[in-house]
């Protein structure tokens, strides 16, 4: 019998299959692009190779042998031409003369050519996993084209990653990278590295190629990578009324300094694809939304109000946490880009606290640290408004109602405003300045502590328990708010929440009624050094070591 089935070729099949569907799946998708036919010619390719390494190790007879190596090797001669021809189409690379695409092939076609010759192979030797080719005089001149054509593929899409701005390509360009490198190191240490080591091992060379169809199939499922649009807005993804809301008080302050700056604010963002502005009025048309990129549109924004229009970034906030709960279908990636945009801009948006305010607080854990104002009427309030900001979704747990009616029992909390994610604070501001220091600061905490703390009770216990962990983070970054005298509850809360065994705790205060952690247990409002002298009852439970490193975390000095 000429051919029977040889266990060590079943890997081949696998492969083969494989490429083969990403390779038909991605020409489906788009047939008329051409990143998606150099993609899939790239697969072509590969399938081949696969295919005749299968029926290569699967023969039985010398000749067949033979023939199948070449037609392997045929195969995969054109594999650095058809992943340089890719990388070429996928950056954008512009080359002088369209023709010098087709200069990337001729290489390819000698090789193949002389394939009716015993210099690239001179035959075949059997192994335990079948035939493997055995090498001729000129093969190794193939290994230098091979890493030559494979490390100029990588070098272009190297540029192109450092090259952009977008986060979303950026992150295209490390799936490609990962999915181009692997075959290139893993086929040159198996073809040239154990051959000339003298090492005899079954060739796993075109098992990396899973790899490059892995990637790239990521990048195309994520990124949308093959329509060239990634993560395009669809129409609703931001509400109306928050960007329109947004535009006119942009509006309105440009016309303090300069119209141009609003026309200047459309072209560098992309918004005057979708709006227009004309006689003072803005015009949008949110159904042209599809041509826009959203994580450009949100950093490039970030950017500009950096530069000219700091007093702005409030009004953005809302417009950010549209965008960021809308993106449930990219939910993975999202995280990984805003993380990125955060990073970049983290002065910015630590100085107007709308880090506090983005996403419910889950990227505060990407910044270092806070500065809070040496004067302490401002550094409480600074610290306030960056807790509210950070549980705007618990109070729309609680209820616009519900926070209103709590928040009128205060002389100044009655005048905090939490609207569509903005806390405004000015009315107690302004009562701050006519006010002796020490009362202000006094009354300031104590109704506004109040105030957190018949929140926090109210809450469901899931809301409960992600209103502590933002506020937590708040503290990490603002240490000095403790020594203030913010939350002292609602830190001890978060103190004992850290700790490993709450029975423990539950043993050590018999008179409460425990439920889930401490602040529950107490009516009273602590004072600062309330506070310390509880956590050190914790002490003797957990060691001070262990106590004074949570503490520590969260500017509790013991």
């Amino acid at each position: 019998m000429m051919y029977e089935l040889n266990p060590s070729a079943i890997l081949s099949l696998i492969l083969l299959a494989v490429n083969a569907f990403m390779g038909v799946y991605v020409l489906c998708k788009n047939p008329g692009n051409r990143v998606n036919r150099a993609f899939a010619m790239l697969m072509l390719s590969i399938s081949s190779w696969c295919f005749g390494e299968f029926m290569m190790r699967n023969t039985s007879n010398v000749n067949t042998g033979v023939f199948w190596a070449k037609a392997t090797w045929a195969a995969v001669f054109f594999l650095p031409a058809f992943l340089l021809h890719f990388s070429i189409i996928f950056t954008g690379t512009k080359l002088t003369k369209k023709y010098h695409q087709l200069l990337i092939y001729p290489i390819s076609i000698i090789f193949t050519l002389l394939l009716g010759t015993n210099l690239i192979i001179s035959g075949v030797v059997e192994k335990y996993w079948g035939f493997t080719a055995e090498r001729g005089i000129l093969m190794p001149f193939f290994m230098i084209y091979f890493l030559f054509f494979g490390g100029y593929a990588l070098l272009l899409i190297y540029r192109k990653h450092n090259k952009t701005e977008n986060p979303v390509e950026q992150l295209q360009m490390k799936y490609v990278f990962v999915g181009v490198a692997t075959p290139v190191v893993v086929g040159g240490f198996f073809q040239i590295v154990l051959p000339v080591c003298g090492i005899d091992i079954l060739p796993l060379g075109s098992i990396s190629t899973i790899v490059l169809s892995v990637f790239i199939a990521a990048a195309i499922i994520k990124y949308n990578l093959f329509h060239l649009k990634p993560m395009r807005l669809l129409p609703g993804f931001v509400k109306k009324p928050e960007y329109t809301r947004f535009l006119n008080k942009l509006l309105s302050e440009t016309s303090k300094k300069d119209h141009s700056d609003f026309n200047r604010y459309l072209k560098e963002t992309g918004m005057e694809k979708i709006s227009s502005f004309r006689d003072g009025k803005v015009d949008m048309h949110f159904e042209k939304m599809g041509s826009l990129n959203l994580f450009d549109i949100c950093e490039k924004t970030i950017g500009y109000m950096e530069k000219d229009y700091e007093n702005l970034a409030e009004d953005f906030l809302p417009v950010m946490n549209s965008m960021y709960s809308r993106l449930t279908h990219v939910s993975d990636e999202t995280d990984k880009i805003f993380t990125s945009i955060i990073k970049k801009h983290e002065n910015f948006l630590t100085k107007t606290g709308i880090i506090y305010g983005f996403a419910d607080g889950k990227f505060l854990s990407v910044i270092k640290g806070d500065v809070l104002p040496e004067d302490d009427a401002d550094a409480f309030l600074k610290v306030y408004r960056r807790i509210f900001l950070s549980i705007t979704g618990s109070i729309n747990t609680l209820g616009a109602d519900r926070f209103r009616i709590i928040s009128a029992g205060g002389e100044y909390t009655m005048m905090l405003s939490v609207q569509n994610g903005i806390v405004s604070m000015d009315g107690a501001v302004k009562k701050l300045r006519v006010l002796q220091r020490e009362a202000r600061i006094t009354k300031l905490r104590d109704d506004f502590n109040l105030l957190l703390n018949i929140i926090y009770k109210e809450l469901p216990e899931k809301d409960a328990k992600k209103t502590l962990e933002s506020i937590g983070f708040v503290f990490k970054l603002n240490k000095k708010a403790a020594r203030l005298g913010i939350c002292p509850n609602i830190l001890f809360e978060i103190i004992c929440n850290e700790l490993p065994v709450k029975n423990k705790i539950k043993t050590c205060f018999p008179n409460a009624e425990y439920k889930n952690a401490l602040l529950r247990m107490n009516a009273e409002i602590l004072s600062y050094n309330e506070l310390v002298e509880k956590t050190n009852m914790l002490v003797p439970l957990f060691g001070k070591e262990k106590v004074t490193e949570i503490s520590e975390k969260y500017g509790v000095g013991l």
